[in-house]
């Protein structure tokens, strides 16, 4: 849950210890046993990682070899891998796409050839300008190292979970590609009118439709049990930052900042 247990919850005569997010921070639990070797005595605490540590703290041997492995990391990280020719952006707002989730979802069904493609937008983490891109920028915007699958689904369960996504709008709702969502205002909320493919049509409920999405998502993260649900997947094991990098090897590219939602009045 990424909580930040300071010093220990107890719980009972249990210990609970977690160490928050990001590592940020060492959890470290100390014990005391008696002479039978039962625990008499147990504190939690935190060792804060973004404080340079005292010197009773270093070890000269240590500082060199993270000195070098920091110099060749650094090297790679920093290797400009393609060239935007406009911003990537990210949204959190209600029917609004962002061109990051755009561009994301248009190079997952690139590569798979599946008639849609999704994305969480919490798994998108910062925005990025136009111009060259490193891959340490590729990194910063998708931190996690989630794969592609896709999955093949029913009509009826596509609209569905576009309709959770947007009436619920759980984690922020998804970025998509290969469809158009139409949707109407009720009372100034959003409601899910109808799914239009691509080409224009209309999904059919007794249509096979394969989507592409992350594993996280697949797997039926942030509780979308709807896609963990699907009886039939493939499995591409390339990690989507990897999928983007490879993805400029034929030149710059520039995002869709185009809406992917039609708001019916």
């Amino acid at each position: 849950s990424h909580t930040f247990l300071r010093s220990g919850v107890r719980e009972g005569g249990t210990l609970v210890a977690q160490a928050g997010a990001k590592a940020s921070v060492i959890g470290r639990v100390d014990l005391w046993f008696d002479e039978a070797g039962v625990v008499v005595r147990s504190e939690a605490r935190h060792v804060d990682l973004y404080d340079e540590p005292g010197p009773d703290s270093r070890n000269e041997r240590v500082d060199a070899l993270s000195a070098a492995l920091t110099e060749r990391a650094a090297g790679r990280m920093n290797d400009v891998v393609g060239v935007l020719g406009a911003p990537l952006g990210v949204t959190r707002r209600e029917l609004v796409n962002g061109s990051a989730g755009n561009f994301i979802t248009d190079v997952m069904r690139e590569r798979t050839g599946a008639e849609i493609a999704i994305h969480n937008r919490g798994g998108i983490r910062t925005s990025l300008a136009a111009g060259a891109v490193t891959r340490r920028d590729l990194f910063m915007m998708l931190p996690f190292s989630n794969h592609l699958e896709t999955l093949t689904l029913d009509g009826t369960v596509v609209p569905e979970l576009f309709r959770r996504s947007i009436e619920s709008q759980r984690r922020g709702g998804l970025e998509f590609s290969g469809v158009t969502l139409e949707v109407e205002l009720t009372g100034g909320k959003p409601r899910l009118v109808r799914v239009v493919l691509e080409g224009g049509g209309e999904l059919a409920p007794d249509a096979e439709v394969r989507l592409t999405t992350n594993s996280f998502l697949g797997a039926g993260g942030d509780g979308w049990e709807i896609l963990a649900a699907a009886a039939s997947r493939e499995v591409d094991f390339v990690v989507l930052r990897d999928m983007l990098e490879a993805a400029f090897a034929g030149g710059a590219r520039t995002p869709d900042e185009g809406s992917r939602y039609r708001v019916l009045r």
